[in-house]
């Protein structure tokens, strides 16, 4: 899995994302949280689930990484609305 977040285009989601992620103190649970926040920014595919992450540790993953997305986007647009 690649784990190469300063690859994310926008900084405030770069941020959240990277310390999210670095926060996170499985190496397994980190790695896939890395994969999928790149999957997020559409630089790599949906990562697969290891073998050895529980479904519900992966999908804290995912839902806590969409959110902060999704954060950023509306961050993103309300600074637009009002520049």
């Amino acid at each position: 899995m690649t784990t190469h977040l300063e690859a994310l285009p926008d900084a405030g989601r770069r941020d959240a994302a990277t310390l999210y992620v670095r926060l996170i103190r499985n190496p397994v649970k980190r790695a896939y949280a890395a994969a999928y926040a790149l999957h997020l920014a559409g630089i790599e595919p949906v990562p697969e689930k290891p073998a050895d992450l529980s479904y519900m540790a992966a999908q804290a993953v995912r839902l806590r990484l969409t959110a902060l997305a999704a954060d950023s986007y509306i961050e993103a647009a309300h600074e637009r609305a009002t520049a």
